[in-house]
């Protein structure tokens, strides 16, 4: 009973530095990372808040990978599949779920600003995870014990894009080659491509 009053506590005195700094130049907020386990339950730790602005992507990199990182408990970013999907959060854009790519495990939930998710975008080629999209509201509790969630969710973006690519319209490329001009020749014409032809026949006999 004690400790569930203190997480409260805990997550209230974040909340509030997270609304005290909102107009800052913030990038990566502090924020729980929740899991679940049948075991255990929910389980939540924290994420250290990193301050500082994009200005060149080196220092967005430094900012991104390490919470990443610190989000998936995972030091190979190109083994993740970064779930983006919405929150009721007051001060958070989306929800981040993590999972690993080989195993479809979950490996933790969090909400994301929209400066986080366009740096996610940014370096995805980079880092080479793998970002998908979802409009459903999905609970921490599913995704950690139905790993087909996910794999459902990933066949049917695989599915629309094959779609969109194949409804994508034809491009009409013009023909470069200029149509035939039939040409009337002239005798005398006829006559000198003849000769011409006699001689260099005649030159080839020779050798």
């Amino acid at each position: 009973m004690g400790s569930s009053k203190n997480l409260r506590r805990s997550e209230s005195l974040l909340t509030s530095r997270i609304n005290n700094n909102f107009n800052n130049n913030i990038i990566a907020k502090g924020r729980w990372v929740s899991t679940y386990n049948l075991r255990q339950g929910l389980i939540k730790r924290h994420v250290l808040p990193r301050y500082g602005k994009p200005v060149d992507s080196e220092k967005a990199i430094r900012l991104l990978e390490p919470l990443l990182q610190e989000i998936s408990g995972k030091q190979e970013l190109n083994k993740l599949i970064l779930l983006v999907a919405p929150t009721q959060k007051a001060y958070f854009q989306q929800k981040l779920h993590c999972f690993d790519s080989e195993t479809m495990k979950h490996l933790g939930s969090t909400c994301i600003t929209t400066k986080e998710l366009q740096l996610m975008q940014q370096f995805e080629m980079l880092f080479k995870y793998e970002i998908v999209y979802t409009e459903e509201k999905l609970s921490i509790r599913s995704l950690s014990l139905n790993s087909s969630i996910i794999s459902q969710i990933l066949q049917r973006n695989k599915d629309a894009l094959i779609h969109d690519e194949e409804h994508q319209p034809e491009p009409t490329i013009k023909s470069l080659r200029q149509p035939k001009i039939p040409v009337r020749m002239r005798a005398s014409d006829v006559n000198r491509n003849k000769n011409m032809t006699d001689d260099y026949t005649r030159i080839l006999w020779k050798l």
